[in-house]
């Protein structure tokens, strides 16, 4: 953003507190309404317009120049305000406003004082595990000693507890770049096969860091340990361990932690449930999220609230499509419309694409064929399959369900073909990569009359073997796979022909039942 408009994203960034405690903080300075009325100025604009500053003749501005002095100053003042709001809402501010009264008491020579603050802001800092800042305290400790013939603590008292606070520092670092290793692997290979998965196993997985939590010297360090191990055993299906790592990382202090960091953590936790079918514990902590997300420990960004709409939206959608709870669907589908078209127009293709795979699942399941059909067309007409291949696969797949459910065959035989197309020219390793997905494929070329009773029993039972086959062969899955488990649902429905809802609440009633987990 262009230089003259900081000031101006900055009141639009603002919330209604912080917008009256700056008028309020400037009524203390001369020359105020001036200054509230350029402030007001901005909050009313929907797009900068500097014109408006220069026609108003009460506020005295001659030129752009003048106009730029004054919003220096606003901006100035706005900090000000801003730290003052703040100071007793962050530990970093606290500490950090510590420091500057200790650095001003020290100038006076009032060493007492500073004692009793050294004191206080190195409780804080140890509490909290703001290293960085911890030393710095230290910093001024050391130099304070030098007013004191008997100081409180020794150099040595000093300097130990100085090298611990490194040691902790250095070590929350080298787990944290270990994340940032597992974080690129997902990235950029998703789940991981051959060359990959040994790359994980040697870059990441077999570090000895990641052997056990006993290794970290701080909650920082254990956040990014059991993080660490959530990714991982993501990325090679070992489902049940991800869950138990991520569930350890959600009992640590969200605010020694920090609110956005914790705030992701949660995320990943909510994942793992979502990936081993556990829907009641996944709503349930949608809701604490939501909390956080509104607490005094989090910074509110809009691209977090986005981040948790894109997450409640989807995994809201797998919850009721999978409980088969029909008035959960509904009400989680007009939320969707009414946010997505209000509060997050847009968002990323990405998110859309996703967003689009889901709500056709959840349509489908209510039984609206007409948003179903509607929803699938636009998906695979404006997909991208370069963003995200998995939902473009699941698309197709359940294109093919989909038109022989409505029976349209002409449009059924199109999507076969299609599909078998697009898995000879993208899947580099045929057989091994898509092997469950082209097997569904294959199945439904194999059908010669689609009106068959007998044959369609064959597909469906097909479909569920090939599914089961696959969970089998990956443990950690929990006989549960989100991405695909969509059309057991639907075959069961046309084996034991009931609706998909209550084939879905069927399903569900007995995965609870029969939920696998060890610790």
């Amino acid at each position: 953003m262009a230089k003259r408009e900081l000031l101006f994203s900055l009141v639009r960034s603002l919330s209604k507190s912080e917008k009256r405690h700056f008028s309020i903080f400037c009524k203390a300075y001369k020359d105020n309404n001036k200054y509230i009325a350029i402030f007001n100025n901005l909050i009313k604009m929907d797009v900068y317009e500097k014109e408006v500053f220069l026609k108003d003749k009460s506020l005295g501005i001659a030129s752009e120049s003048q106009l730029a002095i004054q919003k220096q100053y606003i901006q100035r003042q706005l900090m000000r305000s801003l730290r003052l709001f703040h100071e007793n809402q962050s530990v970093n501010m606290e500490i950090q406003n510590g420091l500057c009264e200790i650095e001003i008491l020290y100038n006076k020579s009032l060493g007492w004082q500073c004692t009793e603050l050294i004191r206080r802001m190195r409780k804080l800092a140890e509490d909290y595990e703001k290293y960085g800042l911890l030393i710095q305290v230290f910093e001024w400790e050391r130099k304070l000693k030098y007013l004191f013939d008997k100081p409180e603590r020794e150099e040595l008292e000093i300097t130990e507890d100085e090298a611990l606070a490194l040691r902790k520092n250095y070590n929350s670092i080298q787990y944290e770049r270990l994340f940032s290793k597992a974080m690129e692997f997902k990235k950029k290979h998703g789940y991981v096969n051959g060359k990959a998965r040994d790359d994980l196993y040697q870059e990441v997985i077999n570090n000895r860091l990641l052997r056990s939590a006993s290794s970290c010297l701080s909650q920082t360090a254990e956040y990014y340990f059991y993080f660490t191990n959530t990714l991982s055993n993501m990325m090679i299906q070992e489902e049940k361990k991800a869950y138990f790592y991520s569930r350890k990382m959600i009992e640590l202090n969200p605010q020694i932690i920090g609110g956005e960091l914790f705030f992701n953590g949660l995320l990943q936790h909510i994942t793992s449930c979502v990936c081993l079918g556990f829907f009641g514990e996944t709503l349930s902590l949608l809701d604490k999220t939501e909390e956080l997300l509104n607490s005094p420990i989090i910074n509110t960004q809009p691209q977090l609230k986005l981040r948790y709409f894109y997450y409640w939206s989807n995994y809201s959608l797998y919850a009721y499509t999978y409980m088969g709870d029909k008035e959960g669907i509904v009400k989680t589908i007009d939320e969707i419309k009414k946010q997505v078209n209000t509060v997050f127009n847009p968002i990323s293709k990405e998110m859309l694409m996703v967003l689009n795979s889901n709500l056709k699942n959840a349509y489908f399941l209510i039984g609206d064929i007409k948003s179903t059909q509607q929803t699938l067309v636009e998906s695979l007409s404006n997909m991208d399959k370069t963003i995200r291949n998995d939902t473009y696969v699941d698309s197709l797949l359940f294109s093919l369900f989909f038109w022989l459910e409505t029976k349209e065959y002409s449009l059924l035989e199109s999507s076969i073909n299609t599909t078998d197309r697009y898995f000879k020219q993208v899947a580099k390793n045929y057989e091994d990569d898509y092997f469950m997905e082209i097997s569904i494929c294959k199945y439904f070329k194999q059908v010669k009359d689609y009106t068959d009773d007998k044959e369609l029993r064959k597909l469906y039972q097909n479909v569920k073997s090939t599914i089961y086959s696959f969970i089998e062969k990956h443990k950690g899955l929990n006989d549960f796979y989100e991405q695909v488990f969509i059309f057991v649902i639907i075959a069961n429905s046309k084996l034991n022909k009931t609706t998909y809802i209550e084939e879905a609440k069927t399903w569900y009633k007995n995965h609870n039942k029969t939920i696998k987990f060890e610790n």
